[in-house]
């Protein structure tokens, strides 16, 4: 999954489309966070969080930001004590 999801936001042909493709996972990461679905929860961040994924310059809006380093907080190992 992870690997599917960093290449489905590479597949997009503008930086607008990659963006909107990023904003969209974040709203599927949310949805599975509620459902309590970690593993996909984990997979889909881990791909987002991808070298190939982070090199490219998004422009995120503030709150998606904000969504996506609590997404990385939650599955960050350090973090499980």
């Amino acid at each position: 999954k992870a690997e599917w999801t960093s290449a489905t936001v590479l597949g997009g042909q503008s930086a607008v489309e990659r963006t909107d493709i990023f904003k969209r996972f974040l709203r599927i990461c949310d949805e599975l966070l509620a459902l309590h679905n970690y593993n996909t929860l984990f997979s889909i961040v881990s791909g987002l969080l991808s070298h190939a994924v982070a090199r490219l310059s998004f422009a995120l809006p503030e709150a998606c930001a904000r969504r996506f380093d609590k997404l990385q907080a939650l599955i960050n190992p350090l973090g499980n004590r």
